[in-house]
């Protein structure tokens, strides 16, 4: 049984697993990025990739809850056309997607709280719109359905690897702005404006 399935292990829960593992890789990150310095000749050349992979790394896991809310909708366009389907319920379920969707994470200004705030509507929706699969009848009839559901699933488990991979190159980027900060002042825009980004592990 994969460990995300757990019910008891839900995105609030896995946060503290996330704050172990980023204690780990936040020692070795300093130590990959110590070389990273002002007197290092490719210092422009690293920090590029540096910041290349973050921004990849947000790129994905933005895209990916992009598309798992956009199959969401999609299931629940899917169960209308059910005879016997609770349409109350799929209006409402999808007036909670359009209210997620205004509440995406911003990798430059995202608190703790947001994150929070973040998971626990997106969580309540899955939840919600698998509990209405289950209760809407001869959903087996209409195979999209079950397509949609396991896109769906397979998104939200993967959510928590994305966030800890974006966070190994934030923290790396973290490390680089504070060290040099001199340094990135001198090289002008737009490495003068870096600033600090906030994580999705809690820091310890």
């Amino acid at each position: 049984m994969n460990l995300w399935d757990l019910p008891m292990f839900n995105k609030l829960q896995a946060k503290l697993f996330m704050a172990i593992l980023g204690i780990a890789i936040f020692y070795a990150c300093s130590k990959k990025t110590a070389t990273t310095t002002s007197s290092q000749p490719d210092f422009k050349t690293n920090l590029k990739m540096v910041v290349d992979s973050m921004y990849t790394n947000w790129s994905s896991m933005d895209a990916s809850e992009k598309d798992k809310l956009q199959s969401i909708d999609r299931l629940l366009d899917e169960l209308s056309y059910i005879n016997g389907s609770n349409t109350v319920k799929i209006d409402s379920l999808k007036s909670s997607v359009k209210i997620i969707k205004t509440a995406m994470l911003r990798a430059e200004s995202m608190t703790s709280q947001e994150i929070d705030d973040y998971d626990v509507l997106t969580d309540k929706l899955i939840r919600s719109t698998l509990a209405l699969i289950a209760s809407t009848p001869s959903t087996e009839e209409h195979p999209l359905i079950a397509k949609l559901e396991s896109s769906i699933t397979t998104a939200d488990g993967n959510l928590i690897v994305l966030r800890y991979k974006y966070d190994r190159w934030a923290i790396q980027f973290n490390e680089i702005v504070t060290n040099n900060k001199g340094r990135l002042t001198k090289m002008g825009t737009p490495y003068s404006e870096y600033k600090i980004r906030p994580l999705f592990q809690i820091q310890p």
